[in-house]
């Protein structure tokens, strides 16, 4: 069944799944030091190690190296303090590649099934994976002194002061990859980036890596029903409108819930990593920052302030509340609280300031829509650094995993 599974797959939608797998990757290996990435194709992922003398391994060190991941190696002494040291983790064999080596790691066809079903999936596989890889390498000569005698290899020219010597190898860095963009139409969607006077942010799962009303509901006991209605509205199965409606009426926050939520959370500590700097590169190049949100401007004024963008271009819906602070309603004159409404306030915006070419970044099929209307956004990026949304992924000019990759592009890389 899981052959048959995979085999019924469209070859682009399983090229996305793909594509958006290795970019997890690459994220897990960007931030763990020794380990780079040398090629990705095809749900394949290879992987070299930087020795501490700036030599990448070669074959008969990764040899080695598999085999310790593929081991519980938890009685080394240098194992005490990591616990996936006990865990057999399989990869691929080494591969040479002429002066270095390196290791890959696949994706296999349980987690393309899943992707494919959900666009999401659990990355802590993938970590541990990786984690134990660091780990290895960084522990390359504990694990050596703690194991030589039972090594068929011998290891003894790249360990310690030997290999500190080591003349021979590759020393510099790797070649150049290809880019590997996602999307329908990068080129544009970096151009229209470059060229735009306005921008238009999503707040949940975008400038910030919460999803506040989600967040309020658990607080309120009512977190795993709205955490189901939010997920429909954001992957564009339930109006916006109906699926706000119906979350508020079984929330129903007071005002001093919102202060609460607000003491609770600081606002720079929930910021997406890059984001901020997105933001004020932007502003540096005279382009105008709105936040254009479906959450509740009591709370995002907070994030606004944290980001330097004026409450006055801050677009979401605002609650409303009785003369004891129970909650009454949200306004219903505010056009975030209506399906199209991100839509129309970046058309709104174009009518009143004459923008000439607006660029929405988001992360949900409703900032999509901002795209695909009248005179609306000019190109659309879809962010996936907390939440792949499927239609999203498909539908997107660009998609990005971080705001880096738009950071890059700011700065000209």
């Amino acid at each position: 069944p899981m052959i048959e599974g995979v085999s019924a797959i469209e070859r682009e939608r399983a090229q996305a799944c793909e594509r958006v797998w290795v970019h997890r990757v690459e994220r897990l290996v960007g931030a763990a030091e020794g380990l780079e990435i040398f090629h990705e194709e095809s749900g394949i992922v290879s992987i070299a190690l930087r020795r501490p003398n700036g030599r990448l391994a070669g074959k008969d060190e990764l040899r080695q190296v598999h085999k310790w991941m593929s081991s519980d190696v938890s009685a080394a002494p240098c194992a005490q303090n990591f616990p996936l040291s006990s865990t057999p983790m399989f990869i691929g064999q080494p591969v040479s590649t002429g002066d270095f080596a390196v290791l890959r790691v696949a994706l296999g066809a349980e987690l393309l099934l899943e992707l494919h079903a959900h666009s999401l999936h659990d990355d802590d596989d993938d970590a541990q994976v990786i984690s134990k890889l660091k780990w290895v390498n960084d522990n390359f000569d504990a694990l050596y002194n703690w194991g030589a005698a039972n090594l068929k290899i011998d290891l003894a020219p790249y360990v310690g002061e030997r290999q500190l010597a080591l003349k021979s190898g590759h020393f510099g860095p790797l070649p150049e990859r290809p880019s590997r963009d996602i999307g329908h139409s990068v080129a544009e969607a970096k151009a229209a980036l470059l060229q735009c006077d306005a921008v238009c942010l999503d707040v949940d799962s975008t400038v910030i890596t919460h999803e506040i009303i989600v967040e309020m509901a658990e607080d309120l006991g009512v977190g795993d029903r709205v955490r189901e209605m939010t997920l429909k509205a954001m992957g564009g199965d339930v109006p916006f409108h109906e699926a706000l409606r119906s979350r508020l009426a079984l929330m129903r926050p007071s005002e001093s819930d919102l202060e609460d939520m607000r003491e609770k959370h600081d606002p720079a500590k929930m910021l997406s990593p890059g984001v901020l700097e997105t933001i004020r590169l932007m502003q540096a190049r005279g382009v105008r920052v709105f936040f254009v949100s479906g959450g509740f401007r009591q709370m995002i004024e907070p994030i606004a302030e944290a980001c330097g963008v004026d409450k006055t271009d801050i677009y979401s819906n605002t609650l409303l509340f009785h003369a004891d602070g129970s909650f009454k309603c949200h306004c219903p004159q505010e056009p975030t609280s209506r399906a199209g409404g991100k839509a129309k306030v970046v058309v709104d915006l174009k009518k009143e300031y004459g923008f000439k070419k607006v660029v929405m970044i988001g992360d949900g099929a409703t900032d999509m829509e901002a795209r695909d209307v009248v005179d609306g956004a000019d190109a659309f990026i879809g962010f996936g650094g907390c939440k792949v949304r499927s239609k999203v992924l498909d539908g997107a000019c660009w998609f990005v995993h971080s705001f880096a990759e738009i950071n890059a592009v700011l700065c000209g890389k």
